[in-house]
C-alpha cells in the first residue's frame, strides 16, 4: 500500500470517530501545534513515525497495517541541461523514499536552494523494508562501473548531495530489471568448497 492511501485511511479512521485533527492530536496527549503533523501524514506525504504508530492505532482502534506503506520508492531525477548529445551517460542523482517522489525531490531542492525543478525520470517501487537494499544494490553497481560523481566533482557541476552518478534512466531502470528479474528465479548451484 502506498502512502497516499495510508493517508487516507487515517483520516478516514479519524473522521469516524468523529475527531477533528485538533482533538485527534489531544488523544496521541501531543500539543495542538502537532496538527501540521497529522495533516501531513493524512495528505500522504509523511509516514507516521514508528514511535507513534502504536499510539496511533490504540486510539483509532486499527491494525497498523492500515497507515504504515508497504510500497517505497527507488527515484532518479536529472536537469534537462545536463543532458549531452555526445554521450548518453549524464548526472543523475539517485534515491529512496517511503513518501511521494515529488514530495521528496521538492525537499531536497528546497534545502539546496535550487530554483529549477530536476526532470523526475524513474519512480521504481519496491517493498519498504527492502528499499534501502535496493538502493545500495544500483548504488554499488553504478560505482563498481566506476559512475559515482564524488563529493568534490559534483559540487564542481554545481550539484550538492552525494548520491550523484554518470547514468542515464535507462541504464538504471535495466539494473533494476535484472536485480528483480534475479530475485524471482531459484537460485541454482551452490558454491562448492574444498
Amino acid at each position: 500500500m502506498n502512502l497516499i492511501r495510508c493517508g487516507e485511511n487515517l483520516k478516514r479512521a479519524r473522521e469516524r470517530k468523529g475527531w477533528s485533527q485538533k482533538l485527534f492530536a489531544e488523544q496521541l496527549g501531543q500539543s495542538e501545534s502537532y496538527v501540521a503533523s497529522i495533516w501531513l501524514w493524512e495528505t500522504g506525504k509523511e509516514p507516521v513515525p514508528k514511535a507513534h504508530r502504536e499510539k496511533v492505532a490504540s486510539e483509532l482502534g486499527i491494525p497498523e497495517s492500515e497507515f504504515v506503506p508497504t510500497i517505497g520508492h527507488i527515484y532518479l531525477f536529472y536537469y534537462p541541461d545536463a543532458e549531452s548529445e555526445e554521450s548518453n551517460i549524464f548526472p543523475c542523482k539517485i534515491g529512496r523514499t517511503d513518501r511521494s517522489v515529488e514530495h521528496r525531490v521538492k525537499l531536497q531542492i528546497d534545502e539546496w536552494g535550487y530554483d529549477e525543478m530536476p526532470e523526475i525520470s524513474l519512480c521504481l517501487p519496491v517493498p519498504i523494508d527492502e528499499y534501502e537494499a535496493w538502493e545500495k544494490i544500483i548504488h554499488g553497481v553504478l560505482t563498481l562501473y566506476g559512475r559515482w560523481i564524488d563529493t568534490d566533482k559534483a559540487e564542481h557541476l554545481g550539484l550538492k548531495g552525494q548520491e550523484w552518478f554518470y547514468t542515464s534512466p535507462d541504464e538504471v531502470k535495466s539494473i533494476y530489471e535484472e536485480v528483480k528479474h534475479r530475485l524471482t528465479k531459484p537460485i541454482l548451484h551452490q558454491c562448492k568448497t574444498t
